[in-house]
């Protein structure tokens, strides 16, 4: 009796761990499924929004190209670089009358891409204009005449003189920053000396971190 008790002990406790094994084994499938569906969920949404960046800057090198203006359209982030002598005078941060009449013509033509289309403005959360600086001067003086560019184009867009139909959605999104000579080569340049109309998306830090992740880029 004492040993067919035993038995059925032991019996029993095997059952019990290859119950418990089964269990864990269910589960350990369970979240490595979980993780499978959720990867490829981020990976989706990553594309789309991949996507749909590269639609606007799309649109937006075509508007620009169609009304043939002096801007470089970078493929990759659109960022829209004009140069020194388009809207500025050498050291200057006046506006002069040539970068006058350029942004009278140029903001309206921006604006209608990004609040045309509902998918668009809501995809654009901000525009920022970027004044930068070659290498010459000092590191101070280069920071504060990129500030007081991107200043004085903002300044001239919120004014009276630049009308057009989005003016007030617009406004909402733009914001003046000055980068100084950051990104300027180390000898001194001309192409560096620019203002540059720098677009922020939705979902910006999830992307790239998602695709450096991935070993892919934005």
């Amino acid at each position: 009796m004492r040993r067919r008790a035993r038995r059925r002990v032991r019996h029993e406790t095997e059952a019990d761990w290859l119950s418990i094994g089964d269990m864990m084994s269910g589960l350990m499938l369970f979240f490595v499924l979980l993780y499978v569906v959720v990867l490829l969920q981020l990976t989706e949404q990553a594309n789309a929004q991949r996507d749909r960046r590269r639609i606007i800057i799309g649109r937006i090198d075509a508007a620009l190209d169609a009304a043939e203006f002096e801007v470089n359209v970078d493929e990759k982030t659109g960022d829209v670089s004009i140069k020194e002598g388009v809207l500025f005078g050498e050291s200057s941060a006046h506006v002069g009358a040539k970068g006058r009449d350029f942004l009278q013509r140029f903001i309206p033509v921006y604006a209608s891409v990004i609040h045309d289309d509902p998918m668009v403005e809501q995809e654009v959360v901000q525009v920022i204009v970027e004044g930068h600086t070659s290498s010459k001067g000092s590191y101070a003086s280069n920071l504060s005449l990129s500030l007081d560019r991107a200043d004085a184009v903002a300044q001239y867009v919120i004014s009276e003189e630049v009308d057009f139909l989005q003016k007030e959605a617009f406004l909402t999104k733009l914001t003046p920053a000055g980068r100084g000579e950051s990104e300027a080569a180390a000898e001194d340049s001309a192409d560096d000396r620019r203002v540059r109309f720098r677009l922020r998306f939705a979902g910006d830090e999830f992307l790239v971190s998602w695709l450096e992740l991935l070993g892919d880029t934005p």
